[in-house]
């Protein structure tokens, strides 16, 4: 009769320690998900970077555009009128008319192919001032100004 109660005691403690475990192990689980919350909620692009460093290093007789994708992002959530670029014509008529031109674009892949004569007018005539990375695959944001003109109203790439 000892050795039945002794028994049915250690199955108890046993159980209880088994269930004492699970529990534990839950609310393990349960608190390394919520570590990953920061990061699931967190900006997967980095308009904001690209935005304060425009805004603080542009002259007011730059000009400041868009490219693709992220003209809708600084119009809808930032509330900036940046014109967005559609063609090479348009942007050469911006850098006539400005000291400076800053474009800020993202997805690259994209822009490459909706907008390939601005895409190379990027490479060639402007400088990539800053990246700011993303978590999104090729959602870097790209900050880029014009370069100094060759010579007075000869515009690389021409009209």
């Amino acid at each position: 009769h000892c050795a039945v109660r002794l028994t049915a005691n250690l199955v108890q403690i046993t159980a209880r320690r088994a269930v004492a475990f699970q529990t534990a192990a839950c609310l393990s689980l349960v608190l390394l998900s919520a570590l990953s919350i920061p990061r699931a909620y967190a900006p997967k692009q980095d308009f904001l970077g690209a935005l304060r460093l425009v805004e603080r290093e542009a002259a007011p007789s730059d000009r400041i555009v868009t490219l693709g994708l992220a003209g809708f992002t600084y119009r809808r959530f930032y509330n900036k009128d940046w014109p967005a670029l559609e063609t090479l014509g348009q942007l050469n008529e911006l850098r006539a008319g400005a000291s400076r031109v800053w474009v800020i674009y993202t997805f690259p892949p994209e822009v490459r192919a909706v907008y390939p004569e601005i895409m190379t007018a990027l490479q060639n005539d402007f400088s990539t001032l800053q990246t700011f990375p993303g978590s999104v695959g090729s959602g870097a944001v790209f900050v880029c100004r014009s370069n100094p003109t060759r010579s007075a109203g000869l515009i690389p790439g021409g009209f």
